[in-house]
C-alpha cells in the first residue's frame, strides 16, 4: 500500500468495513495501520478501541478510549465507548463516571440514559435507573413524533 499521506483513509475504510463484517481481527489491522500513518488522529483511535471491544479485549479498547481522551478531553463516541466497555467489565461506578460526562455533553442520547440506567441498576440504585430509563423513552417518543 502505497505512503502517501492520504493512505489511512484508505485503512481506515478498510477498517470500518471489516468492522461492519464482524471481522474484528482484520478490522484491528487496518485501524492499526492507519493510526500508524496517523497517530494523533482520536477518531482512528475510538475506531480501533471499538473493534477492540468488540473483539473482547478490553484492555486493549480501554487504552484507545483513554488516548482518544487525552487528545480530545470530551470526544463523545470515545466516553460511551469507554462507559461501555466499565459497564461490560462490571466497572460501575467508572462507567457512570464516563457516561454522565456524555450526558453533559449531549443529554439528548437515548442509548448513554439507557446504559447509564443499566449501570445504576447493576449498582442497586433503582430510582437513578428509572429516571435514566424514562429520559431515554421521553427522547425516543420526541424523536419519532409521540403524540397522536
Amino acid at each position: 500500500m502505497p505512503n502517501e499521506p492520504q493512505a489511512y483513509l484508505l485503512y481506515q475504510d478498510l477498517g470500518r468495513s471489516y468492522y461492519a463484517q464482524r471481522s474484528y481481527n482484520e478490522a484491528i489491522s487496518a485501524f492499526q495501520k492507519a493510526l500508524e500513518r496517523q497517530p494523533s488522529d482520536p477518531y482512528l483511535r475510538v475506531n480501533l478501541g471499538a473493534a477492540y471491544l468488540a473483539g473482547g479485549r478490553l484492555n486493549e479498547a480501554a487504552r484507545e478510549f483513554k488516548q482518544a481522551l487525552e487528545v480530545k478531553p470530551h470526544l463523545l463516541s470515545a466516553l460511551r465507548n469507554l462507559g461501555t466497555l466499565y459497564l461490560k467489565a462490571g466497572q460501575l461506578d467508572e462507567a457512570i463516571e464516563a457516561l454522565d460526562k456524555a450526558l453533559a455533553i449531549d443529554p439528548s442520547h437515548p442509548n448513554t440514559h439507557r446504559k447509564l440506567a443499566l449501570a445504576y441498576y447493576k449498582k442497586g440504585v433503582e430510582s437513578k435507573a428509572q429516571e435514566h430509563m424514562k429520559r431515554a423513552s421521553e427522547i425516543e417518543e420526541l424523536s419519532c413524533g409521540g403524540s397522536d
